[in-house]
């Protein structure tokens, strides 16, 4: 049981980030060979549930808990690039859902977590957190025309309101991260 304890702290702490990896290139692979589906199953929703808990959007992704396991920029990349791809394959399958919306909504909070957890001291890769900032003002992007669409689709004004009001703030930070390009 030991043995098992040890070996479990020890693959949450280095090995996830290579396997997680390893899942994604594969997946963005298969994605762009159009199958969809085999991306979505086989690749990235099990590379999400290898990500450590409190990166897996399993949690709730409570902002106000950002102690823990602190993750590297090389190993946040892989974090918010999985939760994004996974967010596009679904796109992809099923349109504009709120499934979608939660999927990139994952990748921007888990961002927002990491960013919130960086100490000034915190030696940072530019090039790294420029690619995780190019990332994440993608998924923004993307995030902001899921909740335009949900609007359109919504009966009800209220709710329309309020996907537009999402959308909008979406943009806001997609623009705050990267002013002078539109994700492509």
């Amino acid at each position: 049981m030991l043995i098992i304890i040890v070996w479990s702290l020890i693959y949450n702490v280095y090995a996830w980030n290579d396997i997680v990896a390893d899942l994604l290139i594969k997946g963005d692979a298969v994605l762009s060979e159009n199958k969809i589906d085999k991306a979505i199953v086989e690749y990235y929703q099990k590379g999400i549930k290898l990500l450590p808990l409190q990166w897996s959007g399993e949690d709730g992704l409570d902002e106000s808990t950002h102690t823990g396991v602190k993750v590297l920029p090389s190993e946040l990349k892989v974090i918010v690039s999985i939760h994004t791809n996974y967010a596009t394959a679904l796109s992809f399958r099923e349109g504009s859902t709120i499934d979608v919306a939660k999927a990139y909504r994952v990748a921007c909070l888990c961002y927002r977590k990491w960013k919130k957890s960086l100490d000034i001291s915190d030696d940072n890769d530019d090039k790294i957190s420029k690619e995780i900032d190019d990332i994440i003002t993608q998924a923004y992007f993307y995030l902001g025309m899921t909740y335009q669409d949900l609007s359109t689709s919504s009966e009800q004004a209220n709710e329309q309101e309020e996907y537009l009001q999402q959308a909008a703030r979406c943009y806001a930070a997609a623009t705050k991260l990267d002013p002078q390009e539109s994700p492509s």
